[in-house]
């Protein structure tokens, strides 16, 4: 908390907002990524097409930052 009052003394709000804007892309990319690399790992060990099995993993996902209460 008192890091967050000093960010927000020293800079203008449009400077945190970018900057939670670039976070969030960034975060975005991170998951697909880490998505992908489970993919690939799904299918070189089960031999199948995985993208059934990663539809399900990325809606488990999603669900789990929609519920999760951030604790």
């Amino acid at each position: 908390m008192i890091l967050f009052l000093l960010l927000r003394a020293r800079y203008p709000r449009w400077v945190l907002w970018g900057a939670c804007a670039l976070l969030f892309v960034a975060n975005t990319f991170t998951a697909g990524a880490d998505l992908a690399g489970v993919e690939l790992i799904a299918a070189n060990t089960l031999g199948v097409l995985t993208a059934a099995i990663m539809s399900a993993a990325g809606f488990c996902l999603l669900w789990w930052w929609l519920t999760s209460k951030g604790d």
